[in-house]
């Protein structure tokens, strides 16, 4: 576990504010290990400013851009009103803040940071998503009413009313990115529990996607995010079929929730990166969204991201590969050469692709007397081949399986990012789909119309 330690004292001589405390706000502390420092880098370098000597550090933050939330790591969060100054301290094996009233703020915050905690420990997660659609929903409301209660019943309301309100909203929106989950994490064997109606997601009404404080929030950053989750997976499916028409209903879907300027934009973010990394979005697209966003970083990384994925669109020409099989003979591209190619990338503990093994099976078995191979890509290095072979029995992982000569390489050259991946290639050697679906009806009704 990550910790942050700070001897104060020495902290507030090293960096003392002076006359600039007004004009901004100050987080320090010292590093108990040394990688923290990129953390902190990564999470505050862009936007502020950061002095390190040795493990200390301080970060400087101008009023003009402050805000109360900052997530130092997984486990410290501090509340910080604009022009005070925070400092944290090793004690009892955590750690403490000092100084004004935001110390005493986030101190309140780390008490009841812990208290929700145990809460959400204390959930059966299995007997929780096993329950049909009202009754979960009636746990969870019951749930939010008493993670309400633990910051009515502290004393910050009396030290600052933005900090209790902004309290309430983390919680509100943490119990609606459960509910938004719910369809998706439903265990239940019952088949007569029926899916949620439109009466389920009634919550959303009280989501406010205009108050742009809420951003700072990971929980509100969260929602957002699993809020367009589910807008995809509300669409109907024929229209998810037209790719292209799919990235412009969402577009709508998002602007009926009538968002801010800003929450826009990171809602619009999120779902083309998905797009793009789905290969869903062409020219026409990403011209539209030059108009719809208004965040300048964000247009030149989706852009970026775009450009890049167009070496691996249909028609495309599919890298050379050198994959390794168990007894050491190596395949390249043309080895499958006049036959199509149907590639799963797969890892040793990815739950999800350990789970379609028998699926891929099958298929494989279906299709044997047709003109396509069907192949397993490891995502492991060559000098772990015995722990591949052995994970290969367990799971009966069958066929043409390989290890990549060059696992960075092939990684980069057909764009591999989460795992499974499947990918489809024609009998000249070109991209047919570079984000196949996986083994389901869907795969096979997009190999057969390639077939005939």
């Amino acid at each position: 576990m990550k910790r942050i330690i700070l001897i104060a004292g020495a902290v507030i001589m090293l960096f003392s504010c002076g006359k600039t405390e007004r004009k901004e706000s100050v987080i320090t502390g010292t590093l108990s290990n040394e990688l923290l420092k990129d953390d902190i880098r990564e999470k505050f370098g862009e936007k502020y400013q950061i002095t390190f000597e040795g493990n200390r550090f301080l970060i400087r933050i101008p009023v003009e851009y402050s805000q109360e939330y900052f997530y130092l790591t997984d486990q410290i969060e501090v509340f910080l009103l604009p022009g005070d100054s925070v400092f944290i301290e090793s004690a009892d094996g955590g750690f403490q803040f000092l100084g004004g009233r935001s110390a005493v703020i986030s101190n309140i915050l780390k008490e009841i940071n812990q208290k929700k905690q145990k809460v959400m420990w204390d959930l059966n997660a299995q007997e929780l998503y096993s329950l049909a659609p009202d009754s979960f929903k009636t746990v969870i409301i019951a749930l939010q009413n008493d993670l309400i209660k633990l910051v009515d019943d502290t004393d910050a309301a009396e030290l600052n009313y933005n900090f209790t309100r902004l309290e309430k909203e983390k919680i509100n929106y943490r119990i609606y990115r459960i509910l938004n989950t719910y369809e998706i994490n439903f265990n239940g064997k019952n088949e007569l529990v029926k899916k949620p109606d439109s009466t389920f997601y009634t919550y959303l009404a009280h989501a406010d996607f205009r108050d742009t404080t809420l951003l700072q929030l990971n929980d509100f950053q969260k929602f957002i995010k699993s809020t367009i989750d589910l807008k995809l997976r509300q669409v109907n499916i024929g229209e998810k079929a037209q790719k292209h028409k799919f990235v412009r209903l969402m577009f709508s879907e998002i602007d009926k929730l009538n968002p801010s300027v800003k929450i826009r934009d990171e809602m619009i973010y999120y779902l083309m990166q998905g797009k793009i990394y789905n290969l869903n979005v062409n020219d026409a697209i990403m011209d539209t969204l030059q108009n719809l966003c208004k965040n300048g970083i964000y247009l030149s990384e989706l852009q970026e991201m775009y450009l890049k994925y167009q070496k691996v669109l249909p028609g495309k020409p599919a890298p050379d590969f050198r994959f390794i099989d168990s007894i050491g003979k190596v395949y390249t591209l043309v080895d499958f050469e006049g036959s199509y190619l149907y590639m799963d990338v797969w890892g040793l503990f990815c739950a999800p692709c350990l789970k379609a093994v028998p699926a891929f099976n099958k298929i494989k078995y279906e299709f044997k007397d047709k003109n396509i191979a069907f192949i397993g890509v490891c995502r492991e290095l060559p000098e772990n081949r015995e722990r591949w072979i052995d994970r290969m029995g367990k799971f009966n992982v069958t066929g043409l399986q390989f290890l990549p000569e060059d696992e960075s390489k092939f990684i980069n050259d057909y764009l591999i990012g989460e795992i499974p991946r499947y990918i489809l290639i024609d009998k000249e050697g070109r991209f047919l789909n570079a984000n196949a679906p996986d083994p389901s009806e869907e795969l096979k009704t997009e190999l057969y119309k390639y077939l005939n």
